[in-house]
């Protein structure tokens, strides 16, 4: 008879501890993607640009049951403005007049206009979404991002 060499038996405790990490693993790893979907989901419901809609939505109403709820009309409304090209190459003045005063917070450089839109998108509405908008040397806006806190 032949001598195989068996490798040993993992212990019971280190058998826990592998299915709890590959657990773990398999739920955040759910997690993550159910979060991507559902954002996803949210941006199929985005709206087109709508200036007495996007007043509505102001910072200063952040306990509003519109700024705060899943129809917060701000944050449908970004990418419009972005995809349209409505807000590159305007003044200061004119997006101004467009968007009205910006929402400017003091860690946003260099982001020269801050606009809040509302609660980011997804599962998880922890933090803020920020239309953040960047202006060359002539005052004419270059650069649009959504920004998050």
């Amino acid at each position: 008879m032949e001598n195989v060499a068996r490798s040993p038996k993992p212990k019971p405790s280190n058998l826990k501890t592998i299915c709890a990490a590959i657990l773990g693993s398999v739920v955040f790893i759910l997690l993550i993607s159910s979060n991507f979907l559902y954002t996803k989901w949210e941006e199929r419901h985005d709206i087109a640009f709508d200036k007495e809609l996007w007043n509505q939505g102001r910072k200063e109403k952040i306990y509003s049951a519109t700024a705060l709820s899943i129809d917060a009309p701000r944050i449908k409304m970004y990418r419009s403005l972005i995809d349209q090209g409505l807000l590159i190459s305007k003044t200061k003045q004119e997006i101004t007049e467009l968007l009205g005063e910006p929402e400017n917070f003091p860690f946003r450089s260099p982001w020269d206009f801050n606009y809040w839109l509302g609660l980011q998108r997804g599962m998880m509405k922890m933090d803020s979404a920020w239309l953040g908008i960047r202006f060359d040397a002539g005052g004419r806006a270059v650069e649009t991002k959504l920004l998050q806190d």
